[in-house]
Order: structure tokens, then C-alpha cells, then sequence
């Protein structure tokens, strides 16, 4: 098998001691956006509705009443908003069709606030603003929009009244700036809580209880972000698979506390010995993988060697005894050994029971091998 050693130059930096972190947010950002997209178009889906049914009746409703100009404004904007619905279903990013969307929809709002003869009334609308803009464009975006509508409302409403209206009728301006920063407030938080909700959700549904490291979902997430990456920049991606060897005498002789506190620290050395770029998760049992962008045949090797010796030279004691940990590590690479992330754990597998036939306490690369120093 010939392996990819060639190409020095798309090699990470050297592998040295430095704190890792496995990103979740990194790990999920796809299928998160895409969930959040969905939502939104949802959302966005039903405001348009609502906008050619309710504007199609203002519309008419203005031109019996000899707006006229108005009334061609939203026409247009019924109009266009019927254009946009299938390609707001179809769309694959919802934030420009989104854009697309709500900005007439606040400029015809603004117009017809603004529009002299129009009826006083239609300035409950904006209140309606904050709920739309922290919906459709999230926490920060949304209170920008939401911000900059009713301060244009105020703005309208001063320049087409005049100041004098505020005395002549505070109760009605107070109440309705009331009115108008309640829900600015409460859309705003809601939508803060709503994001730290599906955020702590979502972490706990990738990520492993006992370790903190991701499972087997966020390895699939992370692996296809980083073989995107490896294509984009025509650079390597391996993939090591370890398992903690003679595992099952750890519960037996120590019990299953000591087993737990063995995959904790195990996970713990791991961070301390990757780096922050590299991806850590825990398969499940006593197997661990860990997915290296950059690192190329025997530098995969050697990473792996060094990950091997820095768990055999720990120090793990569980009620003062002292508990030996040694694991075994089969290494794959991608290409070489497939595109897909089942052929590489596969090829790792399979070179992991080699390490295991051999004696554990070693790492296998295929051709490439790195026997544990006497």
C-alpha cells in the first residue's frame, strides 16, 4: 500500500503540548443552521401570506378611499411578495431571501405611517416589528432592525403631528412607547433564551456525559467539516482509533468508578496532548477517536506513538492504588484507506485488532509502524 508522505509543506506545525477543546458549536454548525433555517422559513413563509392577504385588503380599502398612490404601493408589494414565495421555499439561505422579504414589507409600513391623509390608526403595526425582525433574523440582528423601525415610527409620527400632539394627548404617546418597549424587551429575551435553550439541547444530544468530548454524532458533523476543509485546501485529514487496553479488568479488580475515572482522565491527557485544531470524541466504551487535520502518513504515525507514550506514562490512582493504563491505536488515512468516514474506521478497526494480536500497548498504520520502545 503505497502511503502519502510526500507534500511536508501541508503539514500542520508540530504537534506540542497545548490545551484542546472540543468545539461543539464547530461540530454542529451545519445541522444547526439548517434546523434554524427551517424555522425561520416557516416563519418568514406565514408573514408573506399574512402580507398578501392583509395588504391586498388595504389596498383595495385605500383606493375606495382615494389613496390612490398608496394603494398602487401596496399592490406592488402584494405583488412582489407573490413573486417571492417559491423561491423563499426553495431557498438554501434563508438570510438574503429574509432581507428580501421584510425590508419592503417595513417601507411600505413606513410609507403608509407616513402618508398624510392615511388613518392614525395604522400605527399599532411597528408594535408588530419586534416580534417579526427578532423571529426572522435572530437575537442581535433582530434588535438592531426591531430599534431603527420604531425609532422611524417616532420619527414619523413627530414630523407628521408635530410636538404638540404629545401634550395634547400623552396618555396615548405613553402608552404606546410603553407598549412598544415591552415587546422590544420581551421579544429580545425571548429570543435569548430560545437560542441558549436549543444551544444546551443540543450540546447535551453531541456530546458524552462522563468525558465532555463529542459522540458519535458530532464525529460524523466533524468529520465532514473537515474533509470539506482537507478538499478545499488540498491538505491531509488521518483518523486514530484508541482503545484502552485490558479495560474490562479495570471495572473488574477496581469497579466501574474506577472505569469511569480511567475514560475521564483518558480524555483529559488526550486534550492536553493534541492540539486545539484536532477533533476528540469518545466512540463509546473504552474507544476513543480523534480526527487530525493535516497530518499526513508517518506524521499521523508518530502523533499517534506520542499519544501512546503520554497514556503509558500517566499516573492514575483511583482510592490509592494505583491503576497502569495503556491503550492501542490503529491509524487510517483519508484517501488512502476511503473518502467516507466508515471506510476509515474501518481501516482503523482493522489495524487496532492488529495492535491487539501483536500484544496491545502499540500502534499500527498499515505499512507504517511504530513498535513501543523496549
Amino acid at each position: 500500500m503505497s502511503w502519502r508522505t510526500a507534500n511536508k509543506s501541508a503539514m500542520l506545525p508540530s504537534y506540542s503540548r497545548a490545551p484542546q477543546c472540543f468545539s461543539l458549536t464547530g461540530g454542529i454548525t451545519m445541522d444547526h443552521l439548517q434546523n434554524i433555517d427551517q424555522q425561520r422559513r416557516y416563519v418568514l413563509l406565514m408573514m408573506m401570506s399574512l402580507v398578501v392577504i392583509v395588504g391586498g385588503l388595504f389596498a383595495g380599502l385605500n383606493a375606495v378611499l382615494g389613496l390612490t398612490g398608496l394603494a398602487v404601493a401596496q399592490f406592488f408589494l402584494v405583488l412582489y411578495t407573490l413573486i417571492l414565495i417559491p423561491r423563499v421555499w426553495s431557498a438554501r439561505r434563508m438570510l438574503p431571501w429574509t432581507l428580501a422579504a421584510l425590508l419592503p414589507v417595513l417601507g411600505i409600513m413606513m410609507l403608509a405611517l407616513a402618508w398624510p391623509d392615511g388613518s392614525p390608526s395604522v400605527f399599532v403595526w411597528p408594535l408588530l416589528v419586534p416580534l417579526l425582525a427578532h423571529f426572522l433574523l435572530g437575537r442581535w440582528p433582530g434588535l438592531v432592525v426591531a430599534v431603527l423601525a420604531l425609532a422611524l415610527t417616532a420619527l414619523i409620527a413627530l414630523l407628521r403631528f408635530g410636538p404638540a400632539a404629545v401634550m395634547d394627548y400623552p396618555v396615548v404617546v405613553i402608552n404606546y412607547a410603553l407598549i412598544a418597549l415591552a415587546v422590544l424587551l420581551l421579544s429580545h429575551v425571548h429570543e435569548q433564551q430560545r437560542e441558549q435553550a436549543q444551544a444546551a439541547l443540543l450540546r447535551m444530544a453531541l456530546s458524552d456525559p462522563l468525558t465532555g468530548l463529542g459522540n458519535r454524532a458530532a464525529l460524523v458533523d466533524g468529520f465532514e467539516r473537515l474533509r470539506a476543509l482537507a478538499a478545499r485546501h488540498a491538505t491531509s485529514l488521518s483518523l486514530l482509533m484508541l482503545d484502552v487496553d485490558y479495560f474490562k479488568r479495570v471495572n473488574d479488580r477496581h469497579g466501574h468508578e474506577a472505569g469511569d475515572k480511567v475514560l475521564a482522565e483518558v480524555a483529559e491527557l488526550l486534550r492536553e496532548r493534541l492540539r486545539e485544531s484536532d477533533f476528540i470524541c469518545r466512540l463509546g466504551g473504552e474507544e476513543f477517536v480523534v480526527l487530525l487535520p493535516g497530518a499526513v502518513g508517518r506524521h499521523a504515525v508518530e502523533v499517534a506513538e506520542a499519544v501512546r507514550r503520554k497514556l503509558a506514562d500517566a499516573s492514575i490512582q483511583h482510592n490509592g492504588v494505583p491503576i497502569p493504563l495503556t491503550v492501542s491505536i490503529g491509524v487510517a488515512h483519508y484517501g488512502d484507506d476511503g473518502q467516507a468516514l466508515d471506510d476509515l474506521l474501518a481501516a482503523a478497526d482493522q489495524r487496532l485488532y492488529q495492535c491487539k494480536q501483536e500484544g496491545r500497548n502499540r500502534v499500527s498504520g498499515g505499512d507504517i509502524e511504530v513498535r513501543p520502545a523496549s
